[in-house]
């Protein structure tokens, strides 16, 4: 409700100045307008209080919407606070790790560099010191034709193990070195795969190319075995030969001349008379079967 002031405060000028003048002609009627005067105050003090009501409750309320208002700006500060927090958390996390690992990579560069001056110090220790180291020398040298072994092997029915018989020679007759001579067939990815399979086995794989006489393939490798082990023989205190061919009685002869000890391991019924006495040992494929043959 609206109070109009300026209309309440005219009229009562109005009526202040009725009863002034009438005290001015000494007359007794404006008492009569006296409990009119104090109506129209206690309605001016109504209007008044209602008005401060009025306004009361609209001020209130506009408190309680900004109230509101500032509860809801509070509560999403809030939580916005909260995600920085999380992010903060997060950063020193990462700063922190982050540390350790400069840290970790700082002290492993010290260690690094401590230790090549170790190395260096003991390098330069060690120069002026004469070598004592000996190298290994192998006692054994095992030579294998392939092609006589195989054919040896096949006719008792059996297939040689190479990493088998690598083993038992090293067993029996001391550390050695492993050659094998074979015939050699153009593109053969058959053949590749033995070659591969016998030098991861530690054999070094000599190689001659296979020559076709009719029916009949040959490579010949006899004479690059027996060359071959008269250049390298000379190193070794045993020479396992793997064949009973005849053609071997000379490089057998001469190697003993050198004092190395021949042993001639090959099947009985595919090894030259001569051969078999000059060895200084002679193993049997049927004795030695179980333990180099392809199970």
């Amino acid at each position: 409700m609206k109070v109009n002031f300026s209309e309440v405060s005219q009229r009562h000028i109005c009526i202040a100045l009725f009863i002034f003048c009438s005290l001015l002609q000494r007359s007794i009627s404006p008492l009569f307008l006296l409990p009119l005067l104090l109506q129209e105050k206690r309605n001016l003090l109504g209007q008044i209080a209602e008005v401060k009501f009025n306004n009361d409750n609209n001020n209130l309320q506009f408190l309680q919407q900004h109230s509101q208002q500032l509860n809801n700006l509070e509560r999403q500060f809030q939580k916005g606070q909260k995600t920085v927090d999380k992010l903060q958390h997060k950063v020193q996390t990462q700063d922190t790790r982050q540390n350790l690992i400069l840290s970790k990579s700082s002290k492993q560069s010290n260690q690094i560099c401590l230790l090549e001056d170790r190395i260096n110090s003991i390098q330069e220790r060690f120069k002026s010191v004469p070598s004592k180291v000996v190298p290994i020398q192998r006692r054994t040298l095992l030579a294998i034709d392939s092609a006589n072994l195989d054919g040896a092997a096949k006719s008792l029915n059996m297939k040689v193990d190479y990493e088998r018989l690598k083993r038992y020679v090293n067993v029996h007759f001391g550390s050695l070195e492993a050659r094998i001579y074979v015939g050699k067939y153009d593109n053969s990815s058959r053949q590749k795969l033995w070659f591969n399979y016998l030098e991861k086995n530690g054999y070094v794989v000599k190689t001659k190319p296979v020559t076709v006489y009719g029916n009949t393939v040959k490579a010949n490798v006899d004479v690059d075995l027996a060359l071959d082990i008269r250049e390298h023989g000379v190193n070794f205190k045993n020479v396992v030969l793997c064949s009973g061919d005849g053609d071997y009685l000379p490089l057998v002869e001469q190697l003993q001349g050198l004092g190395i000890k021949v042993i001639v391991l090959a099947s009985p019924g595919h090894t030259n008379h001569f051969l078999q006495r000059q060895a200084d040992e002679y193993i049997s494929l049927i004795d030695i079967m179980g333990e180099i043959s392809d199970r």
